[in-house]
Protein backbone atom coordinates (compact mmCIF):
# COMPACT_ATOMS: atom_id res chain seq x y z
CA UNK A 1 0.00 0.00 0.00
CA UNK A 2 2.62 2.63 0.92
CA UNK A 3 4.56 1.35 -1.77
CA UNK A 4 2.04 2.08 -4.43
CA UNK A 5 1.52 5.37 -2.74
CA UNK A 6 5.15 6.16 -3.49
CA UNK A 7 4.58 5.31 -7.60
CA UNK A 8 1.72 7.65 -7.88
CA UNK A 9 3.74 10.83 -6.45
CA UNK A 10 6.35 9.80 -8.30
CA UNK A 11 4.13 10.22 -11.42
CA UNK A 12 2.78 13.19 -10.55
CA UNK A 13 5.72 14.43 -10.41
CA UNK A 14 6.71 13.40 -13.88
CA UNK A 15 3.41 15.10 -15.42
CA UNK A 16 4.07 18.68 -13.40
CA UNK A 17 7.00 18.56 -14.95
CA UNK A 18 6.38 17.76 -18.34
CA UNK A 19 3.39 20.19 -18.16
CA UNK A 20 5.95 23.30 -17.16
CA UNK A 21 7.81 22.37 -20.41
CA UNK A 22 5.13 23.32 -22.70
CA UNK A 23 3.65 25.65 -21.29
CA UNK A 24 4.82 29.45 -22.69
CA UNK A 25 6.33 31.58 -20.47
CA UNK A 26 4.39 34.34 -19.03
CA UNK A 27 4.75 37.76 -20.85
CA UNK A 28 6.62 40.51 -19.25
CA UNK A 29 7.32 44.33 -19.42
CA UNK A 30 10.66 45.32 -20.97
CA UNK A 31 13.35 46.55 -18.46
CA UNK A 32 12.62 50.41 -17.64
CA UNK A 33 15.39 52.42 -19.91
CA UNK A 34 18.53 53.36 -17.53
CA UNK A 35 18.18 56.95 -16.53
CA UNK A 36 20.78 58.35 -18.75
CA UNK A 37 19.20 56.76 -21.96
CA UNK A 38 18.58 58.56 -24.88
CA UNK A 39 14.80 59.74 -24.93
CA UNK A 40 12.58 58.70 -28.13
CA UNK A 41 11.77 62.18 -28.41
CA UNK A 42 14.88 64.65 -28.02
CA UNK A 43 14.44 66.93 -25.17
CA UNK A 44 16.49 69.66 -26.72
CA UNK A 45 14.99 71.62 -30.74
CA UNK A 46 18.23 72.68 -32.93
CA UNK A 47 17.78 76.10 -34.92
CA UNK A 48 20.21 77.22 -37.20
CA UNK A 49 21.35 80.61 -39.06
CA UNK A 50 24.17 81.13 -40.87
CA UNK A 51 25.71 84.71 -41.84
CA UNK A 52 29.08 86.04 -43.05
CA UNK A 53 30.73 82.35 -42.84
CA UNK A 54 29.93 82.20 -38.98
CA UNK A 55 26.53 79.00 -38.38
CA UNK A 56 24.76 80.25 -35.12
CA UNK A 57 23.27 76.82 -33.68
CA UNK A 58 20.70 77.64 -30.99
CA UNK A 59 20.02 74.30 -28.59
CA UNK A 60 16.54 75.12 -26.79
CA UNK A 61 15.23 72.95 -23.86
CA UNK A 62 11.72 71.86 -25.07
CA UNK A 63 10.64 69.24 -22.63
CA UNK A 64 9.06 70.07 -18.78
CA UNK A 65 12.18 69.35 -16.84
CA UNK A 66 15.87 71.04 -15.98
CA UNK A 67 18.63 69.69 -18.30
CA UNK A 68 21.93 70.62 -18.57
CA UNK A 69 23.45 70.22 -22.15
CA UNK A 70 27.00 69.56 -23.16
CA UNK A 71 27.24 72.55 -25.51
CA UNK A 72 31.40 72.86 -26.72
CA UNK A 73 35.02 71.12 -25.64
CA UNK A 74 37.25 73.81 -24.69
CA UNK A 75 40.85 72.69 -26.76
CA UNK A 76 43.18 74.43 -28.62
CA UNK A 77 42.89 77.69 -29.93
CA UNK A 78 39.46 77.08 -30.84
CA UNK A 79 36.37 75.78 -29.01
CA UNK A 80 35.73 72.19 -30.36
CA UNK A 81 31.73 70.31 -31.15
CA UNK A 82 32.12 66.26 -30.63
CA UNK A 83 28.11 65.92 -31.52
CA UNK A 84 28.42 68.21 -34.75
CA UNK A 85 28.59 67.87 -38.39
CA UNK A 86 27.61 70.01 -40.93
CA UNK A 87 26.86 68.88 -44.29
CA UNK A 88 27.23 71.51 -47.42
CA UNK A 89 25.97 70.82 -50.56
CA UNK A 90 26.19 74.10 -53.77
CA UNK A 91 24.28 71.87 -56.01
CA UNK A 92 27.99 70.10 -57.42
CA UNK A 93 29.50 68.52 -55.17
CA UNK A 94 28.28 67.74 -51.22
CA UNK A 95 30.90 67.57 -48.56
CA UNK A 96 30.99 67.01 -44.83
CA UNK A 97 32.69 69.23 -42.23
CA UNK A 98 33.55 68.18 -39.16
CA UNK A 99 34.78 70.20 -36.03
CA UNK A 100 37.26 68.02 -33.74
CA UNK A 101 41.12 68.07 -33.67
CA UNK A 102 44.03 66.48 -32.32
CA UNK A 103 44.09 67.59 -28.46
CA UNK A 104 45.81 66.69 -25.95
CA UNK A 105 43.58 68.11 -22.97
CA UNK A 106 40.27 69.27 -23.16
CA UNK A 107 37.34 70.32 -20.79
CA UNK A 108 33.55 69.62 -21.45
CA UNK A 109 31.56 72.79 -21.44
CA UNK A 110 28.04 72.18 -20.28
CA UNK A 111 24.92 75.12 -19.54
CA UNK A 112 22.05 74.56 -17.24
CA UNK A 113 18.73 75.02 -19.37
CA UNK A 114 15.54 75.07 -17.48
CA UNK A 115 12.30 74.80 -19.95
CA UNK A 116 12.34 76.98 -22.26
CA UNK A 117 15.77 78.19 -22.10
CA UNK A 118 18.25 77.94 -24.93
CA UNK A 119 22.11 77.94 -24.94
CA UNK A 120 24.12 79.38 -28.22
CA UNK A 121 27.51 79.07 -30.26
CA UNK A 122 28.75 80.20 -33.20
CA UNK A 123 31.16 77.90 -35.12
CA UNK A 124 33.36 79.67 -38.41
CA UNK A 125 32.70 77.35 -40.97
CA UNK A 126 35.20 79.45 -42.93
CA UNK A 127 38.55 78.62 -40.65
CA UNK A 128 36.73 75.22 -40.03
CA UNK A 129 36.72 74.45 -43.83
CA UNK A 130 40.17 74.24 -44.17
CA UNK A 131 41.11 72.39 -41.18
CA UNK A 132 42.40 68.82 -41.09
CA UNK A 133 40.25 66.04 -42.30
CA UNK A 134 37.56 69.27 -43.95
CA UNK A 135 39.42 70.15 -47.21
CA UNK A 136 39.59 72.99 -49.32
CA UNK A 137 38.26 76.47 -48.59
CA UNK A 138 34.49 77.49 -49.43
CA UNK A 139 34.37 78.00 -52.76
CA UNK A 140 31.90 81.12 -53.28
CA UNK A 141 27.81 79.95 -53.65
CA UNK A 142 25.12 78.94 -51.91
CA UNK A 143 25.03 76.16 -49.78
CA UNK A 144 22.39 73.73 -48.54
CA UNK A 145 23.54 73.46 -44.68
CA UNK A 146 22.12 70.67 -42.61
CA UNK A 147 23.09 70.05 -39.46
CA UNK A 148 22.62 67.23 -37.19
CA UNK A 149 23.51 67.74 -33.49
CA UNK A 150 24.46 63.76 -32.22
CA UNK A 151 24.63 63.68 -28.57
CA UNK A 152 23.37 60.15 -27.61
CA UNK A 153 26.97 59.00 -26.79
CA UNK A 154 27.88 62.36 -24.74
CA UNK A 155 29.37 61.46 -21.07
CA UNK A 156 28.18 65.02 -20.01
CA UNK A 157 24.92 65.94 -19.99
CA UNK A 158 21.41 65.00 -21.57
CA UNK A 159 21.55 62.72 -24.81
CA UNK A 160 19.88 63.37 -28.03
CA UNK A 161 20.18 64.08 -31.45
CA UNK A 162 18.35 67.16 -33.39
CA UNK A 163 18.73 68.60 -36.77
CA UNK A 164 18.05 71.58 -38.28
CA UNK A 165 18.69 72.97 -42.01
CA UNK A 166 19.91 76.63 -43.20
CA UNK A 167 21.04 78.39 -46.31
CA UNK A 168 24.91 80.02 -46.29
CA UNK A 169 26.00 82.25 -49.04
CA UNK A 170 29.89 82.71 -49.46
CA UNK A 171 30.70 85.67 -51.56
CA UNK A 172 34.19 86.33 -52.93
CA UNK A 173 35.91 89.99 -52.69
CA UNK A 174 35.17 92.34 -55.34
CA UNK A 175 37.66 92.58 -58.02
CA UNK A 176 37.36 97.11 -58.15
CA UNK A 177 40.96 98.58 -56.40
CA UNK A 178 40.01 100.06 -52.81
CA UNK A 179 44.19 101.53 -51.56
CA UNK A 180 43.91 104.83 -51.78
CA UNK A 181 45.77 107.75 -49.92
CA UNK A 182 45.42 108.37 -46.21
CA UNK A 183 43.25 105.67 -46.02
CA UNK A 184 42.05 104.31 -42.45
CA UNK A 185 40.66 101.38 -41.67
CA UNK A 186 37.87 100.70 -39.25
CA UNK A 187 38.41 101.06 -35.38
CA UNK A 188 38.64 97.09 -34.35
CA UNK A 189 39.09 95.97 -37.79
CA UNK A 190 39.20 91.92 -37.29
CA UNK A 191 41.72 90.64 -39.68
CA UNK A 192 42.74 86.62 -39.86
CA UNK A 193 45.39 85.22 -41.63
CA UNK A 194 44.36 81.46 -42.58
CA UNK A 195 46.81 78.75 -43.95
CA UNK A 196 46.74 74.87 -44.23
CA UNK A 197 48.26 72.12 -46.49
CA UNK A 198 46.48 71.25 -49.94
CA UNK A 199 46.04 68.20 -51.75
CA UNK A 200 48.12 68.66 -54.93
CA UNK A 201 51.45 69.25 -54.73
CA UNK A 202 54.46 67.93 -52.97
CA UNK A 203 53.66 71.14 -50.49
CA UNK A 204 51.27 73.55 -52.05
CA UNK A 205 49.13 75.58 -49.26
CA UNK A 206 45.84 77.56 -48.77
CA UNK A 207 46.52 81.00 -47.81
CA UNK A 208 43.88 83.37 -46.93
CA UNK A 209 43.16 86.62 -45.80
CA UNK A 210 39.79 86.54 -43.85
CA UNK A 211 37.63 89.45 -42.96
CA UNK A 212 35.97 87.91 -39.41
CA UNK A 213 34.79 91.39 -38.10
CA UNK A 214 31.62 93.46 -39.20
CA UNK A 215 33.15 96.37 -41.05
CA UNK A 216 34.65 95.95 -44.85
CA UNK A 217 38.47 96.65 -45.05
CA UNK A 218 40.83 97.85 -47.64
CA UNK A 219 43.85 95.12 -47.98
CA UNK A 220 46.69 94.35 -50.04
CA UNK A 221 46.21 90.69 -52.33
CA UNK A 222 49.20 90.63 -54.36
CA UNK A 223 51.46 91.68 -57.10
CA UNK A 224 50.61 91.44 -60.51
CA UNK A 225 53.04 91.00 -62.74
CA UNK A 226 54.47 87.95 -65.41
CA UNK A 227 53.50 85.75 -62.35
CA UNK A 228 51.39 85.87 -58.95
CA UNK A 229 53.76 87.50 -56.17
CA UNK A 230 53.27 88.75 -52.44
CA UNK A 231 55.33 91.76 -51.16
CA UNK A 232 53.62 91.05 -47.89
CA UNK A 233 53.25 87.38 -47.36
CA UNK A 234 55.87 85.27 -45.92
CA UNK A 235 56.08 81.21 -44.95
CA UNK A 236 57.89 80.43 -42.38
CA UNK A 237 58.75 77.18 -40.91
CA UNK A 238 60.62 74.90 -38.27
CA UNK A 239 61.97 71.33 -39.24
CA UNK A 240 63.18 70.14 -35.69
CA UNK A 241 66.99 69.96 -37.13
CA UNK A 242 68.54 72.91 -39.14
CA UNK A 243 65.61 75.00 -38.36
CA UNK A 244 63.60 76.16 -35.14
CA UNK A 245 60.86 78.15 -34.34
CA UNK A 246 59.78 78.81 -37.33
CA UNK A 247 62.94 80.38 -38.20
CA UNK A 248 63.23 79.58 -42.04
CA UNK A 249 61.43 82.23 -43.96
CA UNK A 250 60.22 81.89 -47.39
CA UNK A 251 59.65 85.35 -49.55
CA UNK A 252 57.08 85.09 -52.18
CA UNK A 253 58.51 88.10 -54.32
CA UNK A 254 61.22 88.25 -56.93
CA UNK A 255 62.65 90.01 -59.72
CA UNK A 256 59.94 91.59 -61.94
CA UNK A 257 59.90 94.32 -64.83
CA UNK A 258 56.33 95.68 -64.90
CA UNK A 259 54.35 95.01 -61.63
CA UNK A 260 51.35 96.58 -59.90
CA UNK A 261 50.29 95.66 -56.27
CA UNK A 262 46.56 94.97 -56.30
CA UNK A 263 43.91 95.38 -53.85
CA UNK A 264 40.68 94.64 -52.49
CA UNK A 265 37.99 95.56 -49.99
CA UNK A 266 37.27 92.63 -47.89
CA UNK A 267 33.68 93.00 -46.86
CA UNK A 268 32.93 90.68 -43.67
CA UNK A 269 33.16 86.89 -43.59
CA UNK A 270 35.15 87.20 -47.40
CA UNK A 271 38.29 86.22 -47.54
CA UNK A 272 41.58 86.46 -50.41
CA UNK A 273 42.46 83.15 -50.97
CA UNK A 274 45.79 82.22 -52.63
CA UNK A 275 47.56 78.66 -53.34
CA UNK A 276 51.39 78.62 -53.36
CA UNK A 277 53.64 76.07 -54.32
CA UNK A 278 56.20 76.45 -51.26
CA UNK A 279 58.64 74.18 -52.67
CA UNK A 280 59.03 75.88 -55.95
CA UNK A 281 59.73 79.03 -54.15
CA UNK A 282 61.57 77.67 -51.63
CA UNK A 283 63.97 76.36 -54.58
CA UNK A 284 64.47 80.12 -56.27
CA UNK A 285 67.48 81.95 -55.39
CA UNK A 286 65.81 84.22 -54.09
CA UNK A 287 65.57 81.95 -51.06
CA UNK A 288 69.13 80.15 -51.68
CA UNK A 289 67.98 77.24 -53.53
CA UNK A 290 67.41 75.23 -50.89
CA UNK A 291 64.42 72.62 -51.46
CA UNK A 292 62.15 71.78 -48.60
CA UNK A 293 62.97 68.63 -46.36
CA UNK A 294 60.86 65.85 -46.81
CA UNK A 295 58.38 65.16 -43.69
CA UNK A 296 56.30 67.16 -41.13
CA UNK A 297 57.08 70.75 -41.16
CA UNK A 298 55.50 73.17 -38.21
CA UNK A 299 54.23 75.99 -40.59
CA UNK A 300 52.96 79.55 -39.94
CA UNK A 301 52.68 82.41 -42.69
CA UNK A 302 53.05 85.73 -41.72
CA UNK A 303 51.36 89.17 -43.73
CA UNK A 304 52.83 92.38 -42.88
CA UNK A 305 51.89 95.82 -44.53
CA UNK A 306 52.89 97.89 -41.45
CA UNK A 307 54.48 100.40 -43.88
CA UNK A 308 51.17 100.86 -45.72
CA UNK A 309 49.59 104.20 -46.16
CA UNK A 310 47.14 103.77 -48.54
CA UNK A 311 45.51 100.29 -47.64
CA UNK A 312 45.31 98.83 -43.95
CA UNK A 313 48.52 98.43 -41.99
CA UNK A 314 49.60 96.37 -39.22
CA UNK A 315 51.25 92.35 -38.95
CA UNK A 316 49.37 88.91 -38.95
CA UNK A 317 50.78 85.77 -38.15
CA UNK A 318 48.64 82.86 -38.93
CA UNK A 319 48.29 79.81 -36.73
CA UNK A 320 50.60 76.60 -37.13
CA UNK A 321 49.50 73.81 -39.19
CA UNK A 322 51.28 70.70 -40.22
CA UNK A 323 53.11 71.17 -43.68
CA UNK A 324 53.52 67.17 -44.96
CA UNK A 325 56.13 67.69 -47.32
CA UNK A 326 55.70 64.72 -49.68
Amino acid sequence: MHRSIGWVVALIAIAACGQDARTPAPVTSPPAAAPDATPAVSPIALAASADRGRLTLTLTNAGTDPLEVATRVEAGPRPQYDWLTVTLDDGRAPRTLRFVEDRDRAAVATAPLAPGAAATETVDLIAWAIRAGNGAPLAPGTYRVDVTWDATQATRGARFAATATTTLTVTAPAAAACARAGYRAPAGAQLIVLGAQAAAGRATIYAGLYNAGTEAVCVDSHIATHEWQSDWLTVMYADGAKYHHASRVIELDDARDKSYPVSALLEPGQTIWHTVDVDAWARRPRNHAEPLPAGSLYTQLAYDTTRATDVWAGRLVSEAFELAVK
